[in-house]
């Protein structure tokens, strides 16, 4: 599990899903800090950055640290296995969704 607290405070969470309920792979939630903690809805709010495991494989792969760019867009390196039973690796650029969009976090001022 890894935590990141983006440009515009929201905090994103990076784990991996392995050895459950398909499918498998690496998910994030977006979030926010509380006076008690981090809030964060695991039921509802995953984002799903990397599914390639295929069905009947036990194990997930795994991932890297996710870094955000001075434009605003993550990079998060992963791990899965194959079809054929070999690691690969790769790496995705990608954008968290608007804090309109997304459940969680603060809304944006519309002033």
């Amino acid at each position: 599990m890894s935590l990141l607290r983006l440009r515009d405070q929201r905090l994103l969470l990076i784990f991996t899903v392995r050895d459950l309920h398909p499918p498998l792979g690496v998910r994030a939630l977006l979030g926010t800090e509380t006076d008690d903690g981090f809030e964060f809805d695991f039921a509802h709010d995953r984002l799903m950055l990397d599914t390639r495991t295929p069905i009947g494989k036990y194990q997930g792969g795994g991932f890297g640290p996710t870094v955000q760019l001075d434009d605003g867009t993550l990079v998060t390196s992963y791990s899965y296995r194959g079809d054929d039973d070999k690691t690969h690796l790769e790496v995705i650029r990608w954008k968290a969704p608007s804090t309109n969009a997304f459940g969680g976090g603060q809304k944006e001022n519309s002033e």
